[in-house]
Parts: structure tokens; sequence; C-alpha cells
């Protein structure tokens, strides 16, 4: 049986408002599992789960769970949708991401950020080592899943890429501007034929 650790302490690497802001309930099996990964991967599988921790701090979640799933560190916040984080063996290269397939999830972020992040079918994301994290793209897409069941109901899950009116506090994508023209009128588009 899955010994609870209810409201284990987050680790030192976010800042001390984020820990103050969101309670994590793990239960030790998670805990060894986490420090179970090889140690080419243990610092990537680390700065993914303090991203999600992050992310749900940021979400005003109080509460996000992290437990096993399929031997799987997962995340589950009381309105979001399972968030699974791993490595495995077969894929050394690489540390995932996978959500929950009937989902939105997945098809949204490919529309979303298809270009920055890589995609497979409709459940995992996955991150090279060695390679920079597309870190605004990842937060955006941990806080659709997240809060995925307040947004399912909202075209592209409530994502917006302008400036300011970001109803759910998104921020902007991995730095690009909003002055590309996107939030011109449409009458100002009138004529360029």
């Amino acid at each position: 049986m899955d010994t609870p650790n209810v409201g284990a302490q987050v680790p030192a690497t976010l800042p001390e408002h984020d820990r103050r802001a969101v309670r994590v309930d793990t239960t030790t099996a998670c805990e060894l599992a986490l420090a179970s990964y090889p140690d080419h991967v243990l610092p990537r599988v680390e700065a993914l789960r303090a991203l999600i921790i992050d992310t749900a701090a940021e979400a005003g979640i109080a509460t996000l769970t992290e437990t096993l799933k399929w031997g799987e560190p997962s995340y589950v916040a009381p309105r979001g949708s399972t968030l699974r984080l791993d490595w495995k063996p077969r894929a050394p290269d690489r540390v995932s991401l996978f959500f929950t397939c009937t989902s939105t999830l997945v098809p949204t972020f490919r529309i979303l950020f298809g270009d920055v992040l890589d995609l497979e079918g409709d459940r995992a994301l996955h991150l090279a080592h060695g390679a920079p994290l597309p870190r605004d793209a990842l937060r955006a897409c941990i806080r659709m899943a997240l809060c995925y069941h307040d947004l399912k109901h909202l075209p592209l899950l409530g994502y917006e890429a302008k400036q300011p009116a970001r109803p759910l506090g998104w921020g902007g994508v991995d730095g690009v501007s909003t002055a590309d023209g996107l939030d011109a009128p449409l009458e100002d588009f009138e004529g360029d034929a």
C-alpha cells in the first residue's frame, strides 16, 4: 500500500512564494519512483516536476496530488486532467509528459505549439535531453491539463495569444511578441490583396 505523504515539501528549486501557494500531496512510492531515475535523466525530471508545481501555483491551484499511475509520477488537480511524467529506457534520449488521450489537450497543443513541441498522437509530449525546455509553451500546456475541466468548453482551451486580454492569466509564448499585426482590427487589412 502506498503511504501518503500529505503536504510534502516542494523542492527548494521553486521560489518561496510558490512553495506556500500550492500544497503537494505526494506518496512515498512516488518519491521513490522520482529518485530512481538514472543520473543523466534526474535533472530533467526534477525541472519538469518543479515546472508542474510552479504552474499549479500560478494557476491558483491550492492542492496538487502527486501519485503513481501506471508506475509513472502523475499530477492531478481537483478540476484537471491527469498529467504523467516519465522516462523510458526504450527512448533514453527524452523525457515525456503524457496526457489523457480522450481529452482535447494534445490536439490543442498541436494547433498552438506544433512548431515548438514534439507531440505524439493524442497523448504524448516529448522533450529531448540537452535541448532547452520551451518553458512558456510547456507552462501553457501544463496549465491547460491542470485546469482542463474548467477549460474544455472553451475554444483552444481558453488560450489567447494576444496581450493583455488573458482572462486566465496566460503569459506570452516563448517570447513571441504580439507586434505582428494580430491585434490590429480587421478593417486594417481590407484592400491588402
